[in-house]
């Protein structure tokens, strides 16, 4: 299949990128017949994982977070929501100077964890600022009414920043790898946001990375896989994933691959299109589970990595 090149930006597009209004997004549930292709790659996966999380102590003993260390609120607006994934924040107060320490809890247990101090954990979050926008000119066609020639901002969601006007320190829940626990966090008051933005606060030093699997690519059936690039939530036996697939993709096929110790999900689609640009669409999914997911890891099948949960 001959394909055109794409001279834009790589497009991603957000979660309802592939369903069509009131189209609820594809499922998946436990099948004795998955796709061969898949259930060899899912396999190969499942085997490799007990090494590497052997390799890694702190998967069992330590802080490993599988999620984002920056956590939305509910109800963001897209512009806010856009300003908090590029990391727009602006200090309009005073944050608290000590730093000390927490307790993370986990169901066995609560433990004791070194904390970054709130102006610290800011400048983690605080990654500059929107791009100047200038608005365009024109005329009402109305007065009080906009018509479509009305003064409009260039682009709404590019001058969009969130103020900060303070912070507390408190708790949020995630996920980690010995399963859900409840972690200290700097709560961010923002102008303009009900609730407060969260960032972890356990200090850098007592937070292990996520161990990374070494796999080689699929020996077959690459063509038809699709890697599933994080998880949207995880409820019980229901898994909300997002997966990468091409704009002419069809046919899309999220699969699960579970065992007692592990889960490892994915998908198939197949393209006839003659000519397509490549691009990434990112395509919501969901997958039932046998069992609640628990503790168990969630594991990309085509690059067998772990998936984050980014709600």
């Amino acid at each position: 299949m001959r394909r055109l090149p794409y001279l834009g930006i790589l497009l991603v597009l957000p979660l309802v990128a592939c369903a069509a209004p009131g189209e609820a997004p594809s499922a998946g549930a436990p099948s004795d017949e998955p796709s061969s292709a898949f259930a060899a790659r899912a396999e190969a996966v499942a085997a490799a994982w007990p090494a590497v999380a052997g390799a890694a102590p702190a998967w069992r003993t330590g802080f490993v977070p599988l999620q984002d260390l920056l956590v939305a609120p509910a109800g963001l607006s897209d512009e806010q929501r856009q300003a908090f994934d590029a990391g727009w924040f602006t200090l309009e107060g005073s944050l608290p100077a000590s730093a000390g320490s927490g307790e993370i809890t986990y169901a066995s247990g609560a433990e004791k964890a070194p904390l970054l101090s709130a102006a610290d954990a800011f400048t983690l979050i605080d990654r500059g600022d929107p791009p100047p926008c200038e608005p365009a000119t024109g005329k009402r066609s109305a007065p009080g009414q906009p018509g479509p020639d009305s003064p409009v901002s260039a682009d709404d969601a590019a001058c969009t920043r969130l103020p900060v006007t303070g912070a507390t320190l408190g708790t949020v829940p995630l996920r980690t790898s010995r399963g859900d626990a409840t972690v200290p966090a700097w709560l961010f008051a923002v102008r303009g946001v009900a609730s407060p933005v969260a960032r972890v606060a356990v200090a850098p030093a007592s937070t292990a990375p996520v161990p990374s699997p070494s796999l080689a690519p699929p020996s077959s059936g690459a063509g038809t896989l699709k890697a599933a690039q994080s998880l949207a939530r995880v409820a019980g036996t229901a898994i909300d994933l997002r997966l990468g697939v091409g704009a002419c993709d069809e046919q899309i096929t999220p699969l699960v691959h579970e065992t007692e110790t592990l889960i490892v999900v994915g998908g198939t689609a197949v393209s006839t299109a003659e000519m397509c640009t490549e691009q990434l669409v990112i395509h919501p999914a969901t997958v039932t589970l046998a069992a609640p997911a628990g503790d168990r890891p969630i594991l990309d099948a085509l690059t067998g990595q772990l998936l984050l949960l980014r709600p």
